[in-house]
C-alpha cells in the first residue's frame, strides 16, 4: 500500500504525466495498481446535508431513505460519485451499523474499485456518492401515475445539482448511463456511456464553480455479464471500470494518464481484440488487444489529404478530438462508415478508394467486423 497523499492547491492544473500501457490481459491489472494513487480529501464534510434534507421533504422521503443518503452522501469533499437511482431497499432497511459495501452489490463492487484505484485510502466509507434521481427508487416510481412521476424526477435532479453545487468537488466520476432529460435541458450533462469511459472532461456548474468530470458507467454492466458464457468481455468491461477511477485519483492528485492504455481498454472491452489480416502470420491473421500505439500519432501530411478530399473541413471541430488528442491509427471501416478515434464519419463511395491507398500508406490497421 502507497503512503497517502495530501493534495496541494485544490484546484491544481494537471501537470504530471503517468504512463498507462499494456499489451496482454495480464498486463492489465499490474498496469492499473502502478498507476493507483493514494490520495485523501481535506476533510470528511457535511455541509450539504442541509441541501439533501430539504429534497428529501419535499419528495416525501422516508426516514430511512434520508438517513441512507445521507451516509451515501458523507465523504471526502473533493470526490462525487454519482450512481443512477437508490436501491428499494434504501426505503426500508437501515445502513447505519453495517458496512455500506455490504448493503448492496452495487456499492462492494465500487468499494473494490475505490480501493483499488487510491491504493487503499478510500472507499465507500469515506466517499460521496450520490444518486442522479436522489429518493426515486423503482419501488416508488412505479407507484407513481405518469405525471406525477415526470414531476418528482424534475425535483430530484434539480436536488442533485443543488446538492453538487454545494460541494464544489474537484472531480466528479458519472457511473451512470440512462439519459434523464432535465426540463429545459437538451441532455443530461450527467450521463455518461460504455463508448466514453476513459474520457474526461471540465464542466461548469450553474453556480460558476468548474470541476473534473470523468466518464465511467455503472458497475452492474459487467457484473451482469455472463462470465461463463463471455469472460474476456466481462474481464475487460471490469478493468476498464477500475481504470476509470485510476484517472480520476491520478487527477486529484495534479497527475494526468498518458499512453494508449486507455483508449485500447475501452475499444477491446466494447469489440474485443482486433484481428490482424497479413500473409505474415502463420494463418494469415493475428489477435491484438493494441488498438493504437502512442507513435500512431496521425500525421500533417494525412490530414491535410483527408482535408483536399472533402472527408471534413479543414476547421470542423472534431478535428481535434478525432485525431490530434485521440493518438490513434484505428480505423474500422463498414460499407461506407469510417470509425476514427472512436468517432463515426460517413465517406462518399468516390472518395473512399484513395481514402484506403491514404491508410495504405500509412500502414493503418484496417479492421472488419
Amino acid at each position: 500500500m502507497s503512503t497517502p497523499l495530501r493534495q496541494g492547491s485544490r484546484h491544481a492544473p494537471v501537470t504530471i504525466n503517468h504512463v498507462f500501457d499494456w499489451k496482454v490481459l495480464r498486463d492489465i491489472r499490474p498496469a492499473l495498481l502502478r498507476n493507483a494513487v493514494g490520495t485523501m480529501g481535506y476533510h470528511i464534510t457535511h455541509d450539504h446535508l442541509q441541501e439533501l434534507k430539504d429534497l428529501g421533504d419535499e419528495l416525501g422521503a422516508s426516514a430511512f431513505a434520508y438517513r441512507n443518503s445521507a451516509i451515501l452522501a458523507s465523504g471526502y469533499d473533493d470526490l462525487v460519485v454519482v450512481l443512477r437511482e437508490p436501491t428499494d431497499d434504501a426505503d426500508r432497511v437501515c445502513y447505519l451499523g453495517h458496512p455500506m459495501k455490504d448493503s448492496c452489490r452495487t456499492l462492494g463492487l465500487l468499494d473494490e474499485t475505490l480501493e483499488l484505484a487510491f491504493a487503499g485510502q478510500r472507499n465507500v466509507e469515506n466517499t460521496i456518492i450520490l444518486d442522479r434521481r436522489l429518493f426515486r427508487s423503482n419501488i416508488i416510481r412505479a407507484s407513481e401515475d405518469l405525471e406525477t412521476r415526470k414531476r418528482n424526477d424534475q425535483t430530484a435532479y434539480r436536488g442533485f445539482e443543488a446538492v453538487l453545487a454545494k460541494l464544489r468537488p474537484k472531480v466528479v466520476v458519472v457511473c451512470q448511463c440512462r439519459p434523464p432529460i432535465p426540463d429545459r435541458q437538451q441532455a443530461d450533462q450527467w450521463k455518461s456511456s460504455t463508448k466514453r469511459a476513459g474520457e474526461y472532461d471540465i464542466v461548469c456548474l450553474p453556480n460558476g464553480h468548474e470541476c473534473f468530470r470523468v466518464y465511467s458507467y455503472h458497475p452492474m454492466y459487467f457484473q451482469r455479464i455472463d462470465a461463463s458464457k463471455r469472460p474476456l468481455r466481462r474481464v475487460l468491461a471490469e478493468y476498464m471500470f477500475d481504470a476509470t477511477f485510476v484517472l480520476a485519483a491520478n487527477l486529484l492528485a495534479g497527475q494526468e494518464l498518458s499512453g494508449s492504455g486507455l483508449l485500447n481498454l475501452r475499444v477491446s472491452a466494447m469489440y474485443g481484440p482486433k484481428v490482424l489480416l497479413s500473409s505474415a502470420y502463420r494463418n494469415g491473421y493475428a489477435f491484438s488487444y493494441q488498438w493504437t500505439t502512442g507513435k500512431d500519432c496521425t500525421s500533417k501530411e494525412v490530414l491535410e489529404k483527408l482535408w483536399a478530399l472533402g472527408v471534413f473541413k479543414k476547421n470542423d471541430p472534431r478535428i481535434k478530438t478525432m485525431l490530434a488528442e485521440y493518438r490513434t491509427d484505428a480505423l474500422v471501416a463498414q460499407m461506407d462508415a469510417l470509425r476514427i478515434g472512436g468517432h463515426d464519419l460517413i465517406l462518399k463511395r468516390d472518395v473512399l478508394p484513395e481514402f484506403w491507398y491514404l491508410i495504405e500508406e500509412q500502414r493503418k490497421a484496417l479492421i472488419f467486423w
